[in-house]
């Protein structure tokens, strides 16, 4: 979990604090950094796998809590039930 948190607070500039999940067997954790578009933030509406390739659908989000300028992109921690096996991640908005 350290190199999990290392990648997370890498070039973090903004005010999101990083989450401290807690480690459990038979689940998968991944983090994803989909890229901002015209918008301060995402919102994850929909994750699915298909012959292991992991959907996860996106939607622009305003987030009040940022400034509507601020472009970092998240880093988003996701915390998956089971051991699955992921050949590639496709990030759709």
């Amino acid at each position: 979990m350290d190199e999990v948190f290392k990648l997370i607070h890498n070039n973090n500039k903004g005010n999101r604090f990083s989450p401290i999940p807690v480690v459990v067997e038979n689940e998968t954790y991944l983090i994803i950094k989909p890229s901002l578009k015209d918008s301060n933030d995402v919102l994850i509406e929909k994750i699915s796998l298909d012959k292991n390739i992991l959907y996860i659908k996106v939607t622009r989000f305003d987030n009040p809590d940022f400034a509507r300028a601020n472009r970092v992109s998240p880093n988003i921690l996701l915390k998956l039930t089971g051991n699955i096996t992921i050949k590639k991640i496709t990030i759709k908005y």
